[in-house]
């Protein structure tokens, strides 16, 4: 059974190999292809104060989390003891 007319794909309007908003059309793009940069190119983007690794502050992070996680699990009881 084939889809009906409506549900047929179509280009809307648009020819192969012409761009829609100035971008590329996304059958244009070669996932095996090399990136356009390089990862030297990213590590210089970021900031120098972003490498310092601080065993303070991701301990911080993991107290922080743990602490929305018990939050959360204690507002789940509160809740359930609540509507049942």
């Amino acid at each position: 059974m084939s889809p009906p007319n409506s549900m047929s794909p179509t280009t809307n309007g648009s020819t192969n190999g012409v761009a829609i908003n100035g971008a590329k059309k996304l059958l244009d793009f070669d996932p095996s292809a090399a990136p356009p940069f390089k990862i030297a190119d990213i590590r210089a983007a970021i900031p120098p104060h972003c490498w310092v690794k601080n065993p303070w502050r991701s301990l911080s992070y993991v107290l922080r989390d743990l602490l929305v996680i018990l939050s959360f699990a204690v507002a789940a009881t509160k809740l359930d003891s609540w509507t049942v």
